[in-house]
């Protein structure tokens, strides 16, 4: 199993994308992404690198055997070379497009959790209705542009203000509303 596993894993790193980057001018290869990491190496106009994969404006790279980041705006912009940078940020926008959507079906989750199924899935919809708690109304329409405030012996009383709609809470639960 352990000898399966160590064929699969060498296997993966050969099929991974790669392309030969020559270089447009003088760049520095660094250690990490990370603007203030450390210079490994300045290498020159004309020599070439290998490219694996775009990471922010960064491309992890392989250059006399060693591995490091070089930015992306270093290179001649070969055929090759272009084909492979499209095809890299159609990947890297494929990952965030899957990120924001897991981010907003676990959101979703936690709204329904915390508020029901019918009250949660009203929020989802970013629908108001009398009753609903100020909790409830952020989450469903956002914070407003402006919350007017006003404490008395009854209690505190608010007037949410949107682009074109006002909701009115008493104590925190929404009592009246103009649109």
């Amino acid at each position: 199993m352990k000898k399966l596993l160590i064929i699969l894993l060498c296997i993966s790193s050969l099929a991974q994308a790669q392309v030969k980057g020559v270089l447009s001018r003088d760049c520095v290869f660094k250690e990490s992404i990370d603007f203030a990491s450390p210079v490994i190496k300045t290498i020159y106009k004309g020599q070439s690198v290998i490219l694996f994969k775009l990471e922010d404006v960064f491309f992890s790279a392989e250059y006399e055997g060693r591995k490091g980041y070089i930015v992306d705006a270093c290179f001649k912009f070969t055929d090759e070379f272009l084909s492979f940078y499209e095809r890299e940020l159609e990947r890297v926008k494929s990952e965030e497009d899957e990120q924001k959507r897991m981010e907003r079906q676990q959101w979703n989750i936690s709204i329904v959790e915390t508020f029901g199924k019918i009250d949660g899935n009203k929020i989802l919809k970013h629908e108001y209705w009398l009753g609903m708690t100020s909790a409830m109304a952020s989450n469903s329409l956002g914070y407003p542009k402006d919350i007017n405030k006003s404490v008395g012996s009854w209690g505190i009383h608010e007037q949410w203000v949107y682009n074109d709609l006002y909701l009115y809470f008493e104590n925190g639960t929404l009592t009246s509303y103009q649109d």
